[in-house]
């Protein structure tokens, strides 16, 4: 299977830094890579915004947990607007 992508890698097999589970690590045959990330940034908001009721999760975990949770989810859309304008 490696070899049948190896070509469409973004980065070497030998660079640890960037393998992540938040990252393509395979430039996508279909869409461009920004559109990708604007896709997954759209799904992000849309699932902590829309789907999850934030009074219920209040309720349930407490504002310093959801203060975390919120923390940690700019950081997510940071690092998807970041990769968004990162040239590949």
């Amino acid at each position: 299977m490696y070899k049948e992508y190896e070509e469409r890698l973004l980065c070497k097999s030998e660079d640890y830094e960037r393998w992540s589970f938040g990252q393509v690590m395979i430039r996508p045959s279909q869409i461009s890579l920004r559109t990708y990330y604007y896709e997954l940034l759209k799904t992000n908001l849309y699932v902590n915004i829309f789907i999850n009721k934030n009074t219920e999760m209040i309720k349930k975990f407490g504002i310093i947990n959801i203060m975390r949770i919120l923390k940690g989810s700019m950081k997510a859309v940071k690092k998807y607007i970041l990769l968004m304008n990162e040239k590949n």
